[in-house]
C-alpha cells in the first residue's frame, strides 16, 4: 500500500506540474500569437505556426488533463474519455481515504495513467523546448513586438 501512494504521489506531483507548465505556454503562445498579428514583418506561415502551438496546447489542457464539454456530465451517453486529472484525482481520493491495499481497479487506473500521460508528457515537453523558443527566435528576427520571458537581442 505505501509503494502505490508513492507511486501515486510521484504521478501526481509531475502530472500537475506538466499541465501547470503547459498553463505557462499557452499563455506565452497566446502572446506568440498576437505578437505576429502586430508585426507587418510577420508571415502568413509563421501566424500558422504560432496558431498551431496555441490550438495543441489547447487541446492538452482543455481535453487531455481536463474535459472542457458543453456536455452536462461525464456519464452522458456516449461516455466522453476520461481526462488524465480525473482519473488521477479518483485514484488518489480513494487510496489516500482508505487503509486497505490498493484494488485491481485502481492498479489498472494507475495503468491507464502510466500508458496515457508520457505522451501529453512528450507533447509539451517538445512545444516548450522546441516549438515555443524557435517561434520566439523568429519574432526576434522581424522585429515583432516584445512578448513576456523573451529578451532582445542587443546589437
Amino acid at each position: 500500500m505505501a509503494a502505490f501512494h508513492k507511486s501515486i504521489a510521484e504521478l501526481t506531483r509531475v502530472m500537475q506540474g506538466t499541465e501547470q507548465y503547459a498553463r505557462t505556454l499557452y499563455k506565452r503562445s497566446k502572446d506568440i500569437v498576437q505578437a505576429t498579428y502586430s508585426c507587418p514583418n510577420a508571415t502568413p506561415e509563421l501566424l500558422v505556426k504560432a496558431m498551431m502551438v496555441q490550438t495543441q496546447l489547447d487541446s492538452v489542457l482543455n481535453k487531455k488533463f481536463n474535459r472542457q464539454s458543453n456536455r452536462p456530465s461525464d456519464e452522458e451517453n456516449p461516455p466522453a474519455p476520461v481526462s488524465l486529472n480525473n482519473r488521477l484525482y479518483k485514484i488518489a481520493w480513494s487510496t489516500w481515504i482508505s487503509t486497505s491495499a490498493p484494488t485491481k481497479m485502481q492498479k489498472d487506473a494507475y495503468d491507464i495513467l502510466r500508458e496515457e500521460f508520457p505522451p501529453v508528457y512528450n507533447l509539451v515537453k517538445k512545444l516548450g523546448e522546441t516549438d515555443i523558443p524557435n517561434l520566439e527566435k523568429e519574432l526576434e528576427n522581424i522585429g515583432a513586438p516584445l512578448t513576456p520571458g523573451r529578451l532582445p537581442d542587443w546589437k
